[in-house]
């Protein structure tokens, strides 16, 4: 710290033999970002992220953020600016749930961050044009009428800030499990916001509390490995599954069975490489996925929080027609499974539970079906896939039967919006049950017991994707 002072002091010295009465102004940092064309939510972003980070600049205020972060998140990164600003709308769930069993969480009408947020608003509210114009008073005076007092924009501001369902988010304290809070609170820091947008880089800024504007010094642009190896922290909406009182049907598509539901005594579990050939149409093999990992980062989108997976398949197992003798089946797309995996967790690639139930009875006629990998994000995009089947059917006699061998194809649509198409994996019957345990083509086994016996199952491979079968065989 002295060796600090002195510089000052030295750089005031020069400055008065040299310019004399020229005293020292604060700086006033170029607002506007000259490498992308900010549209007007991403402007908004931009705007909420320089007034956010100046209101961390106070060393108290960025502590009283990272302790409720440290209460409220199980890897002690993440905070809603409802919690912050001490409103009970627009809280995550995790928040929710802590305010009702915890009593020494509470909600402060008054915190620490509230007010400094307010006080920088004040005196910078000629360089937040976005922010000034979206808020409530700004709809409700016209041109000629004078403006609300300071009290007034206050308020509207801090209604604003919570109906847009925002947070703050800092990956350093995620996955790093030996930092100490009071040094990440006097440390070098630095902000950004979510681009909502499909990218790889964005601005950051310095946090600095020697002068009252909200200019903050632009770093230039970051990528995600920054974000986990410095202090950063990121302004970015909540997922909707996060909020309370949020209830989201495409998460419950994970099947939590170990073993399927209506399965005869007969079943067995298949802990041995298979003859396709030998299960035949009229026998029961019901498929599910126990475990998953995703290897690496690549996937998770630009400063998220959360991995959002989405696994889906084709099959030819609809309604068979014979049309001028030839066969026509509908193939049918179906969910697999869902699941938002932290930033943690997938930097240290650990196997995830999830028990997804992949076919309920994939049949000898379903002779190959299509794994597409999605992932959802929060940019917007409109994504029109095609998924491919293939059929294993034939005209025996006039009658329609299955064979062991592919016969003919079909293609399956899918639509989805916010979502990125990331691996489509073609898997024949043949191939995953000739490939059920050792190490089939991806080399890679997951070892499991059964029986007192260890069963070594081949992992499959989707791109980042690593996964492997479990088979429920009855002999009907």
């Amino acid at each position: 710290m002295m060796k600090g002072k002195i510089k000052i002091g030295i750089g005031v010295v020069v400055s008065v033999l040299v310019f004399s009465c020229t005293q020292e102004t604060e700086p006033d940092y170029d607002l506007v970002n000259n490498n992308i064309e900010l549209n007007q939510e991403q402007q908004l972003m931009r705007e909420t992220a320089l007034l956010v980070g100046k209101t961390l600049s106070d060393s108290k205020v960025k502590y009283e953020v990272l302790e409720s972060m440290n209460q409220l998140d199980t890897y002690s990164a993440l905070v809603s600016f409802s919690f912050l600003l001490g409103n009970e709308n627009g809280l995550r769930k995790t928040e929710s749930k802590a305010l009702k069993h915890n009593k020494s969480i509470v909600l402060k009408p008054q915190s620490s961050f509230k007010t400094k947020l307010v006080e920088v608003a004040n005196t910078n509210w000629s360089k937040l044009p976005r922010l000034s114009k979206l808020m409530a008073h700004s709809k409700q005076n016209g041109p000629n009428k004078e403006a609300k007092s300071n009290a007034s924009k206050e308020d509207d501001l801090i209604k604003f800030l919570t109906q847009k369902n925002l947070q703050l988010y800092i990956p350093y304290a995620e996955v790093n499990d030996h930092f100490n809070l009071k040094d990440i609170t006097h440390d070098q820091t630095y902000i950004t916001y979510d681009p909502l947008a499909d990218v790889t880089t964005n601005e950051a800024f310095i946090l600095n509390d020697s002068y009252a504007s909200i200019s903050l010094k632009s770093i230039g642009q970051i990528d995600d490995d920054f974000v986990d190896v410095n202090r950063v922290f990121i302004v970015s909406p909540i997922d909707e599954c996060d909020l309370m009182d949020t209830v989201c049907e495409e998460l419950s598509i994970a099947h939590s069975a170990t073993v399927p539901n209506g399965l005869l005594d007969a079943t067995v579990v298949l802990t041995h490489n298979v003859n396709h050939n030998d299960i035949e149409e009229r026998d029961l093999l019901s498929t599910i996925i126990p475990k998953i990992r995703i290897v690496g980062k690549d996937w998770l989108g630009f400063l998220a929080t959360h991995q959002k997976l989405r696994l889906y398949r084709a099959s030819a197992d609809g309604k068979i027609t014979i049309e001028d003798g030839a066969i026509k089946v509908v193939g049918n797309a179906y969910p697999i499974g869902s699941i938002d995996i932290r930033r943690k967790k997938l930097i240290t690639g650990a196997w995830l539970d999830v028990n997804w139930e992949f076919d309920p009875d994939w049949k000898m006629s379903e002779n190959t079906q299509e794994l597409r990998v999605l992932t959802e994000h929060h940019f917007s995009s409109d994504l029109k896939i095609t998924l491919k089947a293939s059929a294993g059917l034939k005209l025996i006699e006039g009658n329609v039967s299955a064979v062991p061998e592919a016969t003919f194809g079909i293609d399956v649509s899918l639509k989805k919006n916010d979502h990125k198409d990331r691996f489509k994996s073609e898997l024949t019957r043949r191939y995953v049950l000739s490939t059920n345990v050792g190490d089939g083509l991806t080399g890679l086994t997951f070892s499991e017991e059964h029986n007192s016996k260890t069963i070594d199952y081949n992992i499959k491979t989707a791109g980042n994707l690593q996964y492997y079968f479990k088979h429920y065989f009855t002999d009907l």
